[in-house]
């Protein structure tokens, strides 16, 4: 077995991660005809969704693929949703019925549904009490629901109860629960170490202790956790009824799975049954451990950290094999915060990993490592970014499988915090979609401010920073986002020209300015940047001195050289300073109208305008027409993250000029 982790220092959120889930990725566009969608395990696990729950009580859903080419990249790569009001502590995919399970620490239960490209809440369980588990079947119909109190419940995915029981034990709670492989049972764990086994009806089968004195803190069985092939035997398709056969004559052939029990202070039990007496101990000697059964069923990855003398944590990962045996093991790359969670992905492929804001991202080779993997792996540690790959003299075929190992699993496209200037004035590539949040800080009256956010893996990025600039007009001033480095030093950045470009990236611009005197309430402002317009425009205007070549990565940093207390310092020096001035509002005094002025010296003069009209009584929809000033970055390299890879990119450059219309009640 082979694990390495990905070079990837982005994938991070500004909140503790407490829980993931992941599921394989459905094609969007399901056929009619035909008998629906089939599953195909090659194509099926290349590509899918990553959920997260984190402290701030918000759910992330961000795109992830296994593959290193180009693909067909969804409308929106991430969503952030939010509707908690506190810590997200778990979330689980429905993979069957496509559905997401969230839970909050205060017991509040969310099921989602996908509909037409958002996701809506669709169902809301909140029984005023802590939720200690919460597991779906294995064909995705039934769900359970365990409680601090001892109530259990069983329901249908489509909110209707099927059983519930408030369990009566003498001075222990239950701590998980967990359905059996073929669904006809469900187990408990408590916090003393017994396993109490109930009906999927909710008879009494069984309560017996297995570590007396011992409290369970997790389990989970050695199978596939969602049974995906039943779309194969419900098609009209000539051989249906052989597959059915098949399948019944599978499902009849006994499966040896194997029931993990986890404790609290790092021992795990392998029983072959839940009557098992004599199960197979592991001591792992870690604390807070988490664990999980691969797709395939035999191996399980073990997750756990120890505290340092320095109060920080060395997290580590163990493999072990159905009987126990130990088969590999590896520390997490950046130390400091506990191991939170951990989830298999990719069909055993990708193995992802939450420690404190950080998500980590490992490569999993079950077989053994051959020579040639281990050669590329040590070039890439060498040459350290993708691009220096191109400069070795190696055949193509070789070069492309270096290549490969920097092609990211968690897609987005974030910017570089050094190269923030740079990525607010350039438009994204391909057809993606930004999508940001907007947040009011302070009294307007007493000169608040507004942040413009990018959302990314459930948090928030900080992009822009906007300042009323008058009392009496609604003008405004957004500031340059440069970075300070050193003493009296600054980044400098390679300078935009103004040329003709399909998408303008100043919708945002207009955002942070705009819409606070729409609505004075509206906080939280979505931006898709799929809306923008675009204005032909010619300047002739010389801009300003460019920097050297990729001077603006060569910047010397004072204090820790962790690229987590790096970033954490370059988010802290995200104020700009009000004299670096970026853009200008201006504005009639009605607040009709308003005019984009650019103020530093790269940009072209005239950025845009924008007219806000209502109808007299409001009798008609409110329109908003934005009218944007085109720039061109494509004569640089653009400081894109790794972790976005564009698909559908337009080659043809559109050189009209056009004009979209904002229609809200």
């Amino acid at each position: 077995m082979h694990v390495h982790f990905e070079q990837n220092t982005s994938t991070r959120n500004d909140s503790t991660i407490h829980s993931l889930s992941w599921m394989g990725k459905v094609p969007d566009g399901l056929p009619d005809e035909g008998g629906g969608w089939k599953l195909n395990r090659s194509q099926y696990y290349m590509e899918g969704w990553l959920a997260s729950g984190n402290a701030k009580g918000v759910v992330g859903v961000t795109f992830t693929t296994s593959h290193c080419r180009r693909y067909e990249a969804p409308p929106r790569s991430n969503f952030n949703l939010r509707g908690h009001r506190s810590e997200v502590v778990l979330v689980c995919w429905n993979e069957p019925y496509q559905k997401l399970a969230t839970c909050d620490s205060r017991g509040v239960i969310f099921v989602w549904i996908k509909h037409e490209g958002r996701w809506s809440i669709e169902l809301i369980n909140d029984r005023n009490n802590q939720v200690t588990d919460f597991a779906w079947s294995h064909d995705g119909r039934m769900a359970l629901i365990c409680y601090r109190d001892g109530f259990v419940l069983v329901g249908s995915v489509a909110g209707q109860r099927y059983w519930s029981s408030m369990l009566s034990l003498e001075n222990t709670t239950i701590a998980c629960g967990v359905w059996s492989p073929d669904d006809q049972k469900v187990m408990f764990g408590t916090t003393d170490g017994q396993l109490v086994v109930m009906s999927s009806t909710g008879a009494m089968i069984m309560q017996i202790s297995i570590a007396e004195g011992m409290e369970i803190t997790s389990m989970a069985w050695s199978c596939e956790k969602f049974n995906m092939e039943e779309g194969e035997t419900t098609g009209c398709h000539p051989d249906a009824q052989t597959k059915t056969e098949d399948n019944e004559l599978n499902s009849a052939t006994p499966k040896n799975h194997t029931l993990a029990v986890c404790f609290k202070y790092g021992t795990i039990f392998l029983l072959t049954n839940y009557d098992d007496f004599d199960p197979k101990v592991i001591h792992t000697m870690l604390t807070g451990v988490k664990m999980d059964w691969s797709n395939c069923g035999e191996y399980l990855v073990v997750g756990g950290f120890d505290r340092l003398p320095n109060l920080q944590c060395r997290n580590e990962l163990r493999f072990y094999s159905k009987d126990g045996t130990l088969r590999h093991a590896i520390s997490i790359p950046t130390q400091g915060k506990p191991l939170t969670a951990l989830k298999w992905g990719h069909n055993d492929k990708r193995l992802f990993i939450a420690a404190g804001c950080n998500l980590y991202v490992a490569w999993v080779n079950k077989q053994i490592a051959p020579l040639y993997f281990l050669c590329q792996r040590a070039t890439q540690t060498c040459i350290q970014q993708e691009k220096n790959a191109v400069k070795l003299p190696l055949p193509l075929r070789l070069r492309l499988g270096i290549q490969a190992l920097f092609s990211p699993t968690v897609k987005s496209y974030i910017p570089d915090p050094f190269k923030l200037r740079e990525f607010v004035s350039t438009t994204p590539p391909g057809n993606e979609r930004l999508f940001c949040t907007m947040i009011r800080h302070g009294d307007e009256t007493s000169g608040g401010h507004y942040t413009l956010y990018l959302e990314y893996l459930g948090g928030l990025v900080p992009l822009l920073k906007g300042k009323r600039a008058s009392k009496l007009r609604p003008d405004f001033v957004i500031f340059d986002p440069k970075i300070k480095t050193t003493k009296g030093k600054s980044i400098s950045f390679k300078i935009l020209s103004t040329k003709k470009h399909k998408f303008s990236s100043y919708f945002f611009l207009i955002c942070i300015t705009i819409l606070p005197k729409i609505s004075e309430d509206w906080y939280n402002v979505y931006v898709d940047f799929i809306s923008v317009v675009d204005q032909r425009t010619e300047t002739g205007g010389r801009c300003g001195e460019s920097s050297s070549n990729d001077s603006d990565t060569d910047i010397s940093a004072e204090g820790c050289g962790s690229p987590r207390m790096q970033r954490r310092r370059r988010i802290k020096q995200f104020r700009a300073e009000k004299s670096n001035k970026l853009v200008e509002v201006t504005s009639n005094i009605w607040g009709t109208k308003f005019q984009l002025m650019g103020i530093a010296s790269y940009l072209p003069e005239s950025l845009g305008n924008v007219v806000y009209k209502t109808s007299l009584l409001h009798l008609q929809p409110r329109q908003m027409t934005i009218t944007l000033t085109e720039v061109d970055g494509s004569s640089q390299a653009l400081s894109r993250d790794p972790n976005f890879t564009p698909a559908g990119a337009p080659e043809d450059e559109e050189e009209s000029c056009e004009y979209y219309i904002l229609c809200s009640k």
